[in-house]
């Protein structure tokens, strides 16, 4: 018998453009909405099994307890069984996500005994749920394979989720200059970065810096700069920014350097790309770099 979610909602200014595409499993049911804020939107969320939400194209939501603080704007959320939330949804515009419901004792062997379920999260998202999600997402939009097909990236996803959460909880135990050096990288994305400034910020010298980043993160301060613009990049592209703004934003000396380095990274030009992954303001381009 297909599981069917049990979770009540009380949204202000959230308009779907068109109704909900679901997969109801047997151990578990993916919604697939696509709707449209207004300037205020919110919602309220309560629901007895526990859930996983997940944006995509760079949506967000600021999420949080009834009458308290919300979170900073989160990509991906799992939300316990039967915690109320009050969800905010930002700036006017169209957003699309994922929602998850599955049952505890389910979750639970899915994820094994050592997994914290009782705690939400509010998550960024990573490459390799993106691709998980966009995959379960097109199988939302039109089924086309067996079951268990769904039921498998829906899993992969979750998995992918409590990941993400190990590699954030892991990077707060790294030393104060490294924190440090990447917050200033990530305040400073769209300008010239080196890492003697990094080493500057962080007050420790460039060598010290360097040896740090190779001990706790496998990468040199420079590789995890690229890293961190490359991945605001496909951010702000799945947006559908064009190529030239998305450039500037994320510090390539240029729109050529941009396309170049993205390509070698993702194997795609930036404007394939986005039209390959259905960005709505991806135009042709006849050269792509």
């Amino acid at each position: 018998m297909p599981f069917k979610p049990r979770m009540t909602s009380l949204v202000k200014k959230v308009v779907p453009l068109e109704s909900g595409k679901s997969l109801l499993r047997e151990k578990m049911a993916i919604d697939y909405w696509r709707v449209e804020i207004g300037q205020g939107a919110e919602g309220r969320y309560l629901s007895p099994d526990p859930r996983f939400v997940i944006f995509l194209k760079g949506g967000s939501i600021s999420l949080g307890p009834i009458g308290g603080a919300a979170s900073a704007a989160c990509r991906v959320c799992y939300v316990p069984a039967d915690l109320p939330l009050c969800g905010v949804l930002g700036a006017p515009r169209c957003l699309e996500h994922l929602d998850i419901h599955i049952q505890s004792d389910n979750l639970r062997a899915a994820v094994g005994p050592s997994v914290n379920l009782d705690a939400p999260l509010f998550l960024p998202e990573s490459d390799d749920l993106r691709q998980i999600t966009s995959l379960l997402a097109d199988e939302c939009r039109e089924p086309r394979r067996q079951e268990g097909y769904s039921e498998a990236l829906a899993i992969a996803a979750i998995h992918e989720v409590f990941a993400i959460d190990a590699g954030e909880r892991a990077s707060r135990g790294q030393p104060i200059p490294v924190r440090c050096a990447m917050a200033y990288a990530v305040e400073n994305l769209d300008q010239p970065l080196s890492v003697d400034r990094m080493a500057d910020a962080a007050r420790v010298s460039r060598f010290r810096l360097t040896r740090l980043f190779a001990e706790h993160t496998g990468l040199t301060p420079w590789r995890w700069v690229m890293q961190r613009r490359l991945e605001e990049a496909r951010r702000l592209l799945a947006e559908g920014e064009s190529v030239g703004r998305v450039a500037h934003a994320t510090g390539f000396a240029d729109q050529a350097h941009f396309s170049r380095c993205f390509r070698s990274a993702t194997g795609l030009p930036p404007a394939r790309w986005m039209r390959e992954h259905g960005c709505s303001n991806a135009a042709p381009i006849l050269q792509d770099g």
